[in-house]
């Protein structure tokens, strides 16, 4: 027993004295120089494309969410108040209710009728948007506006068609007597050998290169708020596949096999950057199409700010799951990064609207420069 004993160990003593000192090992892997980098990402996008589709509901909920948060956004926001409850107080019909009836009759709605022009008024008033609502005092109708039935009301003098008459007539004597003056003068500087044009305002109120006048606030919110959407959800989505990674060991796996970190994070990018394209291309055709915003100049470009946006916000979740241990943590922090990247950067109020110190610290946030108008 003995003799076995010692034969059997001096058999697995040389074993392990061939192992260590003779050639590779028929259980190693091949060696780490044998396997490019491309291999090593193309293995890693693999992966996280296998750990993606495994919740394809979930997928198609981050591909669709930012789409749908810019819909909604765009139907809540910059859009004209309706239905407007207004109060009409008209001393000039002894508080009575404009008839439509009555002034058909008395031919008022299309003539020169200067009677009763509190009605013809009220009549033009948009009933899509205003509604009005009649009351005999302004006491009454103060004490509705107080107790919120209304927004506030109108009240019309007994002598309201009146004055409206002599304003009209005094309005444009004020014209006539502007424009002799404006024929005089240039007549004169003609005559004395000068430009006529002196005799003009020399301001000028010229078209506006980008945009028009009356540009509403959807135009103006639309585009911050989308960069913020494609911001965000990247950003949630890559810190929490990092950790997932991190939980389960296959990041330090990979690093033990001899991954590079610009691999991981290249395969990252990779992954997650189909994604951002898809939402970019979806949220566009969500705003182009549907709520018919216009974009000026380069549409490639615009697409392109976009995308990186979106880039920016997964690298921004890599940074901030590097410090946390758990997805709530990291999903926690996030949240405490929108709220100042979105109210910061311009994209509800102008930052020329801040004071000068808080405009230079708006530099260092991602959407700063992205959002300029």
């Amino acid at each position: 027993m003995s003799e076995f004993c010692s034969t059997s160990n001096g058999g697995f003593l040389k074993s392990l004295k061939h192992i260590s000192h003779g050639g590779p090992s028929p259980f190693e892997d091949a060696s780490y120089g044998d396997t490019t980098s491309f291999q090593r990402i193309k293995a890693l996008v693999t992966k996280n494309y296998m750990v993606m589709t495994r919740n394809l509901m979930l997928l198609v909920f981050m591909m669709f969410t930012p789409a749908l948060q810019v819909f909604v956004m765009c139907l809540a926001i910059g859009n004209d108040p309706k239905p407007m409850w207004m109060g009409v107080v008209n001393h000039e019909m002894n508080y009575t209710p404009c008839s439509t009836t009555w002034l058909r009759d008395r031919g008022s709605i299309g003539g020169c009728d200067v009677k009763k022009l509190s009605c013809k008024f009220l009549m033009e008033v948009p009933k899509d948007t205003i509604y009005l609502r009649d009351y005999e005092t302004n006491e009454l109708a103060s004490d509705a506006v107080r107790s919120g039935e209304i927004w506030g009301f109108l009240s019309f003098p007994e002598n309201f068609s009146e004055n409206v008459y002599e304003r009209a007539i005094s309005f444009y004597i004020k014209k006539e007597l502007y424009d002799a003056f404006e024929r005089f003068l240039k007549g004169m500087l003609i005559n004395c050998g000068f430009y006529k044009e002196l005799a003009e305002s020399p301001i000028r109120y010229l078209d506006g290169v980008y945009g028009t006048d009356d540009t509403g606030f959807k135009e103006f919110i639309a585009p911050g708020i989308l960069l913020c959407v494609i911001f965000f959800f990247p950003l949630c989505s890559s810190e929490t596949a990092y950790i997932w990674d991190k939980k389960q060991g296959t990041l330090e796996r990979s690093m033990v096999a001899g991954v590079q970190s610009w691999e991981i994070m290249t395969s990252f990018l990779a992954t997650e950057g189909i994604v951002v394209v898809i939402q970019c291309f979806v949220s566009f055709f969500m705003i182009i199409y549907i709520f018919e915003i216009e974009i000026l100049e380069s549409f490639a470009l615009s697409v392109m700010i976009t995308i990186m946006m979106g880039l920016a916000g997964v690298s921004m979740g890599f940074l901030l799951a590097s410090f946390c241990d758990e997805e709530i943590e990291a999903v926690m922090l996030s949240i405490a990064t929108f709220f100042p990247n979105m109210i910061l950067s311009g994209i509800l109020w102008p930052i020329e609207g801040m004071p000068l110190a808080m405009q230079y610290i708006t530099y260092f946030l991602p959407s700063r420069l992205a959002s300029v108008r």
